[in-house]
């Protein structure tokens, strides 16, 4: 055997070895600075992503306070608010700012979880129109964007129709509609017109007495049992039936609508001015003259022979029940009103017989605006008022007459009941606003956008 063969082999055998370890390390150290740059990239990703997410928080809030703002603001131009809604929560919409270039803008900062946003909307608010709405969010030492355009559109809740059903309408019973005007005087006054058909001589006040859907109405019930007599139309959504049936007469036109009416749900973001109050059970006085006064409570329920007197204007936005039993009433003091706002879809609106609801018979001094799945409306005494529920199933039954408007998803009335629209509600009813996003992008923040 040769020695010296054996360590030169021996000795190429350790240089190798170390190569391969010197390899293997290297190939470990670059894994490891991967990983490290892999763990990096990743935690950038999520600083770049929660700088984001606070940018987008500044757009919900600036959204929702926009929002807020436009429910409750008056119906003239400039669509001021009345002093008692401006807080610092909605201080920051009516507060007008001017660019150098003396461009109109609002702004709204803010905080979420450990950033900051400060968000711009251009113009200012001033009612329906687009809105450029950009928020810079701050977190982490880095500052990134979004930037959206919004649309606000107003929308005609009172469609045409003193009775509207989003998506079916059903007149069975003993049902007579037609239109007056509130403000011309008491109803019977006008109740003067003649109209005969099958024989029969009928009484109304204006041929303004229209029902209508989204979907399909039926007039009347298809036994013939029943007798509905519109004044005014009858009018289906787009490729839907009206449905005449024996025994009922529409004295309008039964046209299917073109398109479809567009039916905004209600906004039920409570003010920040809103006082909180214990619910309300049986009589009480809300409000004070000559002031408008805002309102928050878990129940409102009108117990039998209970009286709510309302002074000046009331909004009321209640969590749970709006229950009105019988021989209960509502007492609205001239030049008031009482505007209720319900915002849970579990709740009960249910209105009983021989409620007296406003008494002063001025049916845009009192509004129900509600979200629940299920309402009733029991007659036996005269309702004065608006009933705005696109997302309910409204059910009105007994001997009564209502005077104004009423919109739910679908509407079935029995019994006998007299519907006369109030066409004066046009112009006093405050319109519904309803926002879409135009657009959505995110951006990085320049030297520019900082000035």
């Amino acid at each position: 055997m040769n020695i010296r063969t054996s360590r030169k082999e021996t000795g190429s055998a350790l240089i190798l070895s170390l190569i391969a370890i010197l390899i293997m390390a290297g190939i470990g150290g670059a894994l490891f600075s991967l990983a490290i740059s892999e763990q990096r990239t990743t935690q950038n990703a999520s600083r770049a992503d929660a700088v984001y997410y606070v940018a987008e928080a500044g757009i919900d809030d600036a959204v929702n306070k926009l929002k807020a703002y436009a429910a409750t603001a008056e119906t003239t131009a400039p669509y001021e608010l009345p002093d008692a809604y401006k807080s610092a929560d909605f201080a920051v919409i009516a507060s007008i700012l001017k660019d150098a270039s003396g461009n109109t803008y609002n702004e709204i900062t803010g905080t979420f979880q450990s950033g900051t946003f400060t968000v711009t909307v251009t113009p200012a608010y001033q009612g329906i129109g687009n809105y450029k709405v950009r928020s810079i969010g701050e977190a982490n030492g880095e500052k990134k964007g979004i930037e959206t355009w919004l649309s606000a559109a107003n929308v005609d809740v009172g469609l045409g129709a003193g009775l509207f059903g989003k998506v079916f309408m059903y007149a069975g019973g003993n049902v007579t509609t037609d239109g007056y005007k509130s403000k011309t005087g008491a109803y019977a006054t006008q109740a003067v017109n003649k109209v005969t058909a099958n024989g029969k001589d009928y009484l109304f006040a204006n041929m303004t007495g229209s029902i209508g859907s989204n979907g399909a109405v039926q007039v009347g019930d298809p036994s013939g049992t029943s007798s509905v007599v519109i004044y005014g139309n009858a009018t289906s959504g787009p490729g839907e039936a009206v449905t005449v049936n024996t025994g009922s007469t529409v004295f309008g036109t039964t046209t299917p609508a073109a398109t479809a009416k567009t039916i905004p749900s209600t906004d039920f973001t409570v003010p920040a001015t809103a006082t909180t109050i214990a619910g309300i059970s049986g009589s009480k006085n809300i409000g004070t003259v000559g002031t408008t006064t805002v309102l928050s409570t878990t129940l409102l329920e009108s117990k039998s022979g209970s009286v709510i007197n309302v002074s000046g204007d009331v909004i009321l936005y209640v969590s749970g029940n709006v229950t009105f039993h019988s021989k209960s009433t509502i007492n609205i003091a001239a030049g008031g009103s009482l505007k209720i706002y319900q915002s849970s879809s579990t709740a009960k609106l249910d209105i009983n017989a021989q409620a007296v609801m406003n008494v002063g018979m001025d049916p845009s001094a009192f509004g129900i605006f509600s979200n629940v799945a299920t309402g009733v409306l029991n007659g036996g005494a005269d309702f004065y008022g608006t009933i705005y529920a696109p997302n309910t199933d409204m059910t009105i039954n007994g001997n009564s007459a209502l005077y104004g408007s009423t919109v739910a998803s679908t509407i079935k009335i029995t019994g006998t009941a007299d519907f006369h629209y109030d066409e004066d509600l046009a112009a006093t009813t405050t319109p519904v606003i309803t926002w879409s996003v135009k657009s959505y992008e995110q951006f990085i923040v320049s030297y520019q956008d900082l000035q």
